[in-house]
């Protein structure tokens, strides 16, 4: 069985629970600790990434 790149983020994501629907509007204190509590860290990055 092959899966394509795309799909194996889908997979990666949904394993960790960010599968959910996006939300517009204020995000607040409450949605970042539950994003943060379910896969258990916060990586905080030193350096901009652009692509």
């Amino acid at each position: 069985m092959e899966i394509s790149v795309s799909e194996a983020r889908c997979v990666a994501l949904a394993a960790q629970g960010f599968n959910a629907l996006r939300r517009h509007g204020r995000i607040g204190a409450g949605q970042v600790r539950r994003a943060i509590d379910r896969p258990g860290l916060l990586q905080i990055d030193s350096k901009t990434r652009v692509t």
